[in-house]
């Protein structure tokens, strides 16, 4: 083909070439011109450099060139534990001349790094991925393994609430750690798991690697392990450390404590990759500034950019990207409405005007996303909310600035309410009351602690409430009252209930036909009286039958003793056989009748007589001296025992 000269603009030749070839669209043929444009690449930034850095400068060894080799034994120890009876094993791909290259020059660096060793175990496959700096990650295919691995449940944090701590803050440092995953052992018993082949062999890590299941988990307890007493001033997700403070002289504090956990703990960063002593800081697709948080640009641009989807799974992509920055847009869900209508089951692909609409609304908000302000401790929170036919939305405010946006389709059943019984149910949903946000970052109503509805903890805390070994278990109304105090979360009441309601111990104690779960567990017992004396005075014997296995004790007895002359010999008898070690817990016992509501009292017995309630894993509030030893104990102790006359 002949090569066709560029464009001329204004008598110049410019980067513009013409193109005569007919390309068909959807539904008509156009003669296009494609243009090749080209600018002046910017000015490439200078690289950082450690010894200009303040506080970084004393810290060089943290960040090096290379990893040094294998890192120590940690104190969480990468796992990889199987469902038994299974094995994986794939053969590789083929790799194209460059990969094979890039291949063996990476496998060279692990093994001289010691990272990784040769192996004779089963074996997966090796792919690459792009990094940003344009440089190839190796990862290996990990599926079949990770089908079969028992998955670490591990919570990695929210990013909202991450974001929630930064306010106030003005001066921020970013550190990224050099290639993180591997600065993470194996388990030695589990390094064969992860076995790859290649053309020069089969190897096996001895670090964690890209592509396994459990790996992110993992990382994130470590990383929470060694930075956790930080709280105050460092968020992490996964690898990526951000500190944050008020004042330069504060950061400079932060900064050095930071960078010595990481030092003695022998944990590596990319100097490259890290950013110091900002005022704005790119974080997890957001920018944060002391004026709030916004979209970040570069992130924005993808979704921006994205095509007109052409089947379900590119929708769900595009909504999927879309509504991480959902809090930024106003009605969300509303708008998006016609795009979700698309990924119901047994609904055709059929993309309409609506939903062109909603695909370059959606968009054009993103672009256009306004900057939220942080959420601050202690003050009132004020919410606006509204309903309409296609959905409810609602607008988080704090002294006249946007905190965030929330909304929700309307469900099946609901698009029948009529209007007022909408109004109502928007007002349900946005429950406009007194929250407040307290110094740790919770959301309090009414002074009492804000429970996620589908967090897990909230399962830890029915259960430390019923199951715990430091309290009797309570029964639905008493465990609900003890809640009120300290909890609220929606529908609290009906899921104490039904927590209590599935309660093997309670139905075990409550309902006498029920068979016993373990021997000794319940036992019946009689009398036979009216026979001759024995010489040692005894006419009678006590029958103690084990109401589970029915095996039964026969124990001589005098027909004359006494309730205290009976214990004595139940102990020698029965306790010493079958007891086990309730001496032992006797102790938590009387803790727990003494902690626990008495419904004739109102409070618990320690409450009464101390006129304050007692630590427990439940209520771990702290007890400053002055509210133990002050006068508003004694008033509060004498009110309440007045009450209990």
């Amino acid at each position: 083909m002949m090569a066709t000269p560029p464009l001329l603009f204004n008598g110049t030749p410019s980067n513009m070439y013409p193109c005569h070839q007919v390309t068909t669209g959807r539904r008509h043929a156009y003669l296009l011109h494609m243009f090749r444009i080209t600018t002046t690449p910017e000015k490439p930034t200078k690289p950082l450099r450690i010894e200009e850095i303040p506080v970084v400068c004393d810290y060089p060894d943290v960040f090096p060139d290379e990893l040094p080799g294998m890192p120590p034994k940690r104190e969480v120890e990468f796992r990889i534990d199987l469902i038994p009876g299974t094995f994986v094993s794939i053969a590789p791909y083929r790799l194209s001349r460059p990969f094979q290259e890039e291949l063996r020059k990476q496998l060279d660096d692990l093994l001289s790094k010691k990272l990784i060793r040769r192996s004779v175990s089963p074996w997966r496959v090796v792919l690459f991925t792009k990094k940003k700096d344009g440089s190839w990650r190796m990862c290996i295919d990990y599926r079949g393994l990770n089908a079969v691995t028992i998955k670490n449940k591990y919570p990695l944090p929210r990013i909202d609430e991450l974001f929630d701590r930064l306010k106030g803050a003005r001066v921020f440092s970013k550190i990224d750690l050099q290639s993180g995953y591997n600065q993470i052992p194996v388990r030695e018993e589990d390094i064969e798991k992860t076995a790859f082949a290649t053309m020069y062999g089969h190897y096996e890590f001895r670090v964690m690697s890209f592509g396994l299941t459990n790996a992110p988990p993992y990382f994130m307890e470590t990383m929470n392990n060694m930075l956790h007493k930080f709280d105050q001033f460092v968020v992490v997700f996964i690898d990526d450390i951000l500190i944050f403070s008020k004042t330069e002289k504060e950061h400079e504090q932060h900064l050095m404590m930071v960078l010595q956990t990481l030092r003695d703990n022998k944990f590596y960063a990319k100097l490259k990759k890290c950013e110091f002593w900002l005022s704005k800081v790119s974080f997890l697709g957001h920018v944060i500034n002391e004026k709030g948080i916004s979209v970040d640009p570069s992130k924005v641009s993808a979704v921006v950019e994205w095509e007109i989807p052409s089947n379900v799974k590119e929708v769900r992509s595009f909504l999927g990207m879309a509504g991480y920055y959902r809090r930024f847009v106003k009605d969300f869900s509303i708008i998006a409405k016609p795009l979700s209508m698309l990924t119901h089951k047994n609904v055709k692909f059929v993309w309409t005007n609506e939903c062109e609409t909603s695909f370059r609304v959606l968009k054009k908000k993103l672009v256009s996303a306004p900057v939220l302000a942080l959420p601050e401790p202690g003050k009132r929170f004020t919410i606006y909310s509204d309903a309409s036919r296609v959905g409810l939305g609602c607008v988080l405010m704090q002294e006249g600035k946007v905190i965030a946006y929330a909304s929700r389709q309307l469900r099946k059943h609901e698009e029948n309410y009529p209007t007022h019984d909408l109004e109502w149910k928007r007002i349900n949903e946005g429950r406009v009351g007194d929250f407040t946000l307290d110094d740790s970052g919770a959301i309090r109503f009414r002074g009492r602690l804000c429970v996620h509805t589908k967090a897990q903890v909230k399962e830890d805390i029915l259960r430390e409430a019923h199951r715990s070994r430091y309290m009797v278990p309570p029964g639905e109304n008493i465990m609900y009252l003890r809640f009120k105090e300290k909890y609220w979360w929606k529908r609290m009441k009906i899921d104490v209930a039904k927590y209590v309601a599935s309660c093997g111990v309670c139905h075990r104690v409550k309902i006498e036909h029920k068979p016993p779960l373990w021997p000794w567990d319940d036992i019946a017992m009689d009398f036979v009286v009216g026979l001759p004396r024995t010489p040692k005075g005894k006419d009678a014997i006590w029958v103690v039958v084990d109401r589970l296995s029915k095996v039964a004790h026969f124990i001589p007895y005098r027909s004359t003793n006494s309730a205290s002359d009976s214990a004595p010999i139940y102990v020698r008898e029965i306790v010493r056989l079958h007891g086990g070690s309730w001496e032992d817990h006797l102790p938590l016992v009387e803790f727990a009748y003494n902690n626990s509501y008495h419904a004739s009292i109102k409070c618990a017995p320690f409450e009464a007589l101390y006129g304050r309630k007692c630590r427990s894993p439940l209520c771990w509030d702290a007890v400053g001296e002055k509210s133990v030893l002050g006068p508003d104990w004694v008033q509060k102790t004498s009110e309440r025992v007045a009450e209990i006359r």
